[in-house]
């Protein structure tokens, strides 16, 4: 009886625990949608009811930090979107190859993966092409002290859906696994290098 007193507690904190939502220190005033759009709460779920894409595309959804004006907030936002992208697949990569790591110790290069922590970034970037934007959404924030904000302010935030043809990532991947082979000493770090690659890019 006790147990399974014990075992409700549980099961309802952890109910609570997940459904729970964190309080947010603003207001949203204006906005350039009168909804927030599928695209930027649930991007998987809009790329499946989006069937004109043909399936010839990737996505990414990059939001902007708080800024005074609304433009600059959307300038910042396009202007930084190939570095957040770029930054997006280097660290796909860098968790692929560190799942694939084994004990071998033939699996181990420093400079394979310093290559990886400060290079691969820009790499990627150069090569990454035919970034458009395809939808944009800003809010215009009142941050309020007494929600939590350091101080009573109204910001702009602008979230850019961008698309990427897949065969300009493809062109991409393929220069980001060269760049790595090259890093790479022996055969077993090769293999690593080229699973990476593959699982970031059929994700």
């Amino acid at each position: 009886m006790k147990f399974l007193i014990i075992l409700n507690f549980i099961v309802l904190f952890i109910m609570g625990c997940s459904s729970r939502k964190l309080q947010k220190d603003y207001v949203v005033v204006d906005s350039s949608h009168q909804d927030i759009p599928e695209w930027v709460e649930d991007l998987d779920e809009w790329i499946e009811d989006e069937e004109k894409n043909e399936n010839r595309y990737r996505y990414f959804v990059y939001t902007s930090d708080p800024k005074n004006d609304r433009q600059i907030s959307c300038d910042l936002a396009s202007a930084r979107a190939g570095t957040y992208i770029a930054g997006e697949i280097s660290q796909t990569i860098k968790q692929n190859i560190e799942s694939f790591k084994s004990g071998d110790p033939n699996s181990k290069n420093e400079k394979l993966e310093q290559y990886v922590e400060e290079t691969l970034t820009k790499e990627i970037q150069a090569k990454l092409v035919g970034v458009k934007t395809y939808k944009t959404y800003w809010e215009k924030r009142r941050f309020q002290k007494d929600l939590g904000a350091k101080k009573n302010k109204d910001a702009y935030t602008c979230t850019k859906l961008l698309k990427v043809p897949k065969s300009d990532m493809k062109k991409m991947f393929a220069h980001a696994y060269k760049k790595l082979e090259s890093v790479a000493t022996n055969d077993v770090q090769k293999e690593m290098v080229k699973k990476a690659v593959e699982k970031a890019e059929n994700n």
